[in-house]
C-alpha cells in the first residue's frame, strides 16, 4: 500500500483531509492536484485505487459508445421520472387545493429557469398546462424509436455547419471577422464534450438601427454567445455598435432607408441554451487535409511568385480558411430568439412605439415559455428539461425539510450528507440548477451555512481546515448564481480566508518543483477568479503574474539540466512548453495563461515524464527516440 508517512501530510496539506471518511468525497480533480506527488508508477495506480478513480484505458471509439449508451439510459429514465411526475400532478389537482398543486408546479418552473414573468397566469387552469405538457412528453415517446445519439466527434462536425472547425479572418474590418470560412482544423483525435461551464440565461437587448440589430445576430451566430457579450469581442475587432455605425453611413445615399434608420426601433430578447462545452488545446490543433493541400500549394507558388505577388498568394489563403481558429469554451446548445420591432414613426413617438414593442414581445415571449413550444435537438426544452429535473426537484425539497431540523453547529457529518445530495442531484441532472436554484436558495439550509461558519470562527484554524474543503467543495463557484443569499460574501470571505499566495520568483532544479509550482500557480488563479468580489482586472493581473512566474520557472528548469547535461528530460520540458507558447529567447509565452493553460502543462508534462521513464527502463533508444515523435 502507499506509505502512510509520506501521503497523509500530503492529503492534509494540498486537499485539508483529515480523516478517512472525507476520502470518499474527492473527485477527479482532487486526484490531479496529488498526482503530481507521485514517485513511482506504481504509486499512481494505488492512489488511484484509493480514490476510486478510473483511468480509463479504452479507445476512444469505445468511449464514444459507452457515453452514448449512457446518456440513452438517462433518456429512458427522464421519461418514466418525467411522466411520473405529472401524473402525481394530475392526481394532485382532484385531492389537494390548487395552490398546492401550484406550489410543486413552480418548484419544477424554477429549477427549469423558465423566468417567474412567464410561469403560465394564476388564473390559467393548471389542468390545461400539464395537458398541454402531456401531450409533447406524448410526442417525445412517439419519436424515441426514429431518434438517434449523436457521437461528440459528429455533434462537432454538425453543429451550424461545422463553425466550431472553421477559422476565422482576424483583420481591422468586422466584415471579415463575420464571414463564412472553410474548415480549418480537424477533429482532435479522441474528442469528447464536457458539461456546459455557463447558465441558461436570458437577456434582452434594443437597438435603434436595422443594421445594429443584424450585426449583433450575425456576431452571435458566428461568434457565439461568449465572445459577443464579452471583451473577446475586441481582439476580434467586433463591436456591433461599431459595426452598426459603418453600415449605417455607408447607405447615407438611400434617402428613403436612411430615414427609416433613423425611425427605426427594435426590441429583442434571447434565451441562451449552453447543453456541452469544449476547448481545444493547443497540441490538439492540426489542420484539414484541405487547409493542407492549400497551405502546401500556396508555399510552392511562393518560390515561384514575384515578392509584389506574395502578400496577395497568402491572403487568398486567408480568405478561405481564415487566420485563427477560436479554442474556446466553446458552447453547444441553442439560443433561441424573439424579436419585435417597428419602423417609420415619427421622434415624438418613439417612446410610446418602445413600450407598445415591448409589451408584444413580452406577450409573445410569455406564450412561447407557458406552452413549452420551443424544441431542441428533436426534443421540446420544456420537456427535456422535466425528464431531468422531475425526480431531482422532489429530492431536493425533501432534503431541505430534513435541513429544517437540523441545529447550527459545525457537523462535518451533515456538510458529508450535503455532499451526497449535490452529487446525487449532478448526476441525475448533469447540470447545478437543482443544487442552485432549489438548494442553496432555501433559506433554511443559508442559516445552517452561516451558523456553520459562525461556530468555525470560534474554534483554532487548524480545526477548521477540513470543513473549509469541503464547504468549498460544496458551494463554490455556484453561489455566485444565488439570486438572494444575503450572507454569501461571509461565507466565502471565511473560506478563503487562508488565500492562496502566488509562489515566490522560484528556483527550480527538478522537474516536481516545475509540477508543484504550476499546482500552487492555478491555485492563485482559482482563488483569485472566485473569491468575492474579484474583478475581471484583477483576474487578468493574476494571470499576467502567473504567466510571469510559470515561464521563469521553466526557464530556471531548463538551465538546471542544461548544467547536468540531462538533454532527453530538457528536450521533453521544450516541446511540451513551445506547444504551450513558450518562447525559448525571452523565457516568457506569446499569451496569457490561464488556469486551463497551466493545467495542460502540467498534465502533460507528469504525463510525458512517467510514459519517458517507463519506455527507457525497456529501451533507452526506445525512449529518446519518442521524445522525437
Amino acid at each position: 500500500g502507499l506509505e502512510a508517512g509520506y501521503w497523509l501530510p500530503k492529503l492534509s496539506q494540498i486537499l485539508g483531509v483529515q480523516c478517512t471518511q472525507a476520502l470518499q468525497h474527492l473527485q477527479h480533480e482532487d486526484y490531479l492536484k496529488l498526482e503530481s506527488e507521485v514517485r513511482h508508477p506504481w504509486e499512481k495506480r494505488a492512489l488511484q485505487k484509493l480514490l476510486k478513480i478510473r483511468d480509463d484505458k479504452a479507445t476512444p471509439g469505445e468511449q464514444e459508445k459507452q457515453h452514448l449508451e449512457r446518456a440513452k439510459q438517462r433518456q429512458v429514465r427522464g421519461q418514466a421520472e418525467a411522466k411520473q411526475v405529472l401524473n402525481e400532478l394530475k392526481e394532485m389537482l382532484n385531492s389537494h387545493s390548487q395552490d398546492t398543486v401550484r406550489q410543486k408546479a413552480e418548484a419544477l418552473w424554477q429549477a427549469m429557469e423558465i423566468p417567474e414573468e412567464f410561469w403560465p397566469a394564476p388564473k390559467k387552469p393548471l389542468a390545461d398546462v400539464l395537458e398541454s405538457i402531456q401531450k409533447q412528453l406524448e410526442q417525445q415517446e412517439s419519436s424515441v424509436g426514429r431518434s438517434e445519439n449523436i457521437p461528440d466527434r459528429e455533434v462537432l462536425r454538425r453543429a451550424s455547419g461545422g463553425l466550431a472547425l472553421q477559422g476565422i479572418y482576424r483583420t481591422s474590418r468586422a466584415e471579415d471577422v463575420l464571414a463564412k470560412r472553410e474548415q480549418l482544423i480537424r477533429v482532435p483525435e479522441g474528442f469528447q464534450l464536457a458539461g456546459p461551464e455557463h447558465r441558461s440565461l436570458l437577456e434582452r437587448k434594443e437597438f435603434s438601427s436595422n443594421a445594429a440589430e443584424s450585426s449583433f445576430t450575425k456576431c452571435m451566430e458566428q461568434l457565439g454567445f461568449s465572445i459577443s457579450v464579452s471583451a473577446k469581442a475586441q481582439f476580434w475587432r467586433v463591436q456591433w455598435e461599431a459595426g452598426a455605425d459603418h453600415s449605417s453611413s455607408s447607405q447615407a445615399e438611400d434617402t428613403h432607408q436612411s430615414h427609416c434608420e433613423q425611425s427605426y426601433f427594435c426590441s429583442t430578447k434571447y434565451q441562451y441554451i449552453p447543453l456541452a462545452s469544449c476547448y481545444f488545446q493547443r497540441h490538439q490543433l492540426l489542420l484539414s487535409d484541405a487547409a493542407l493541400r492549400e497551405l502546401q500549394h500556396v508555399e510552392q507558388l511562393l518560390s515561384l511568385a514575384q515578392e509584389e505577388d506574395k502578400p496577395n498568394l497568402l491572403q487568398s489563403f486567408f480568405s478561405r480558411f481564415g487566420s485563427h481558429v477560436n479554442q474556446g469554451p466553446l458552447h453547444f446548445g441553442g439560443i433561441f430568439w424573439w424579436k419585435a420591432s417597428a419602423e417609420g414613426f415619427r421622434a415624438a413617438q418613439r417612446e410610446e412605439v418602445k413600450r407598445q414593442t415591448s409589451e408584444a414581445l413580452n406577450i409573445f415571449v410569455g406564450g412561447s415559455f407557458s406552452g413549452f413550444g420551443v424544441t431542441l435537438t428533436n426534443q421540446s426544452v420544456g420537456t427535456a428539461f422535466a425528464e431531468e429535473l422531475a425526480s431531482a426537484v422532489e429530492e431536493a425539497r425533501d432534503f431541505m425539510e430534513v435541513v429544517r431540523t437540523w441545529e447550527g453547529t459545525a457537523d462535518e457529518s451533515k456538510l458529508l450528507m450535503l455532499m451526497d445530495l449535490k452529487r446525487d442531484l449532478s448526476a441525475k441532472t448533469k447540470d447545478p440548477r437543482v443544487w442552485i436554484n432549489v438548494c442553496l436558495s432555501d433559506k433554511a439550509l443559508q442559516h445552517f451555512l452561516v451558523n456553520t461558519v459562525s461556530s468555525c470562527q470560534e474554534s483554532p484554524p487548524e480545526n477548521s481546515t477540513s470543513l473549509k474543503a469541503i464547504l468549498r467543495s460544496l458551494l463554490h463557484p455556484h453561489i455566485y448564481s444565488v439570486k438572494d443569499f444575503p450572507k454569501s460574501s461571509f461565507i466565502m470571505q471565511w473560506i478563503f480566508q487562508a488565500g492562496h499566495r502566488l509562489p515566490k520568483t522560484p528556483q527550480v532544479s527538478e522537474l516536481a518543483e516545475l509540477l508543484q509550482t504550476l499546482q500552487e500557480t492555478m491555485e492563485h488563479i482559482h482563488a483569485v477568479t472566485y473569491a468575492p468580489g474579484t474583478s475581471p482586472s484583477a483576474v487578468q493581473e493574476a494571470q499576467r503574474e502567473a504567466t510571469q512566474t510559470t515561464g521563469l520557472a521553466i526557464y530556471s528548469l531548463l538551465r538546471s539540466l542544461q548544467e547536468r547535461a540531462q538533454k532527453d528530460v530538457e528536450l521533453l520540458v521544450l516541446l511540451i512548453a513551445t506547444s504551450a507558447g513558450y518562447q525559448v529567447g525571452s523565457s516568457t509565452f506569446q499569451h496569457l495563461l490561464g488556469h486551463a493553460e497551466i493545467q495542460y502543462l502540467a498534465q502533460a508534462m507528469a504525463a510525458a515524464h512517467e510514459q519517458y521513464v517507463s519506455l527507457k527502463e525497456q529501451d533507452a533508444d526506445r525512449a529518446e527516440a519518442s521524445l522525437l515523435l
